[in-house]
């Protein structure tokens, strides 16, 4: 069967050291979750190939190392991306609190260039009986304050959040095609 359009998106990984991106990029990719953490040297790649509504998609995904060391090497990714997916984790509130300071080194790496952003609080499966670090109540009031600054910026701009479990493979691939609808949304939009 041949397939209509293609499209090829740079999708950018970004928050602290050890929140899981690398985990929640290998169990998209397919592969086993790896309990040992080790730390990304610079970046890491993936490429994934999928249809999507009649669409082949081609997904760059880059995965950024979160240790302060590697910001120079962070800015030189960041440049012509088309979505980020901005994680931290749900044990660790300090992840959360930074989350303004990645989304500021992007914008200052990308030429101040707004695109889609899926939040996602990862390690859902650490938190017992619900007893929540970070109030889902805050989350969703920092994402209703992201929405609210990114589309008085652009009226293109979209952010969503999901809680996930890159251990238990929970909402990794939603997250990934929740971004990918919204990159493709965003280029019909700017036409």
């Amino acid at each position: 069967m041949r397939m209509g359009k293609s499209r090829i998106f740079k999708v950018i990984l970004l928050g602290d050291g050890s929140v899981g991106k690398t985990s929640l990029r290998q169990v998209y990719m397919g592969e086993n979750f790896k309990k040992r953490y080790h730390a990304t040297l610079g970046a890491d790649f993936s490429l994934k190939k999928f249809e999507l509504d009649g669409e082949e998609i081609q997904l760059q995904i880059w995965d950024l190392a979160g240790q302060p060391k590697f910001s120079a090497v962070r800015n030189k990714y960041y440049l012509n991306s088309s979505g980020l997916l901005l994680v931290f984790d749900l044990t660790r509130p300090e992840t959360f609190e930074n989350i303004p300071n990645w989304l500021n080194e992007y914008l200052d790496g990308s030429d101040d260039t707004l695109v889609p952003i899926i939040l996602i609080g990862n390690k859902h499966d650490l938190i017992e009986n619900k007893n929540y670090q970070i109030s889902p109540d805050e989350i969703q009031q920092y994402v209703d304050e992201l929405r609210e600054w990114g589309e008085s910026r652009s009226e293109n701009f979209s952010i969503n959040f999901a809680m996930t479990s890159a251990r238990y493979h929970l909402n990794v691939d939603p997250s990934f095609k929740g971004l990918t609808k919204m990159m493709i949304e965003n280029i019909k939009n700017e036409s």
